[in-house]
């Protein structure tokens, strides 16, 4: 059928729904988050910004640094976010 889109899941090696290309975009705010979903993160920023960060499929936080650009990493949770800086996409 022409103009149907047929839908595709890309799943990583841990079996995690992953994108290509995000489709939605969001302000991460100040503090702590949880989206609910893996999601991966945008630091809007001209400077690398440090956060505690929970990977999917992982139970510990990690401290880390958070580059300018899209970051790869599929992220479930991040502590102590400073405001606007991160954003948030899948």
């Amino acid at each position: 059928m022409v103009g149907k889109m047929d839908e595709v899941i890309v799943k990583n090696e841990n079996g995690v729904a992953n994108s290509l290309q995000v489709s939605c975009l969001h302000d991460i705010p100040e503090g702590n988050f949880n989206p609910g979903r893996a999601v991966v993160i945008k630091n809007i920023t001209d400077d690398a910004v440090e956060c505690s960060v929970r990977l999917v499929n992982q139970e510990d936080f990690v401290i880390t640094q958070i580059y300018p650009g899209w970051n790869p990493e599929l992220i479930a949770e991040i502590e102590d976010v400073p405001a606007q800086t991160l954003q948030y996409g899948y």
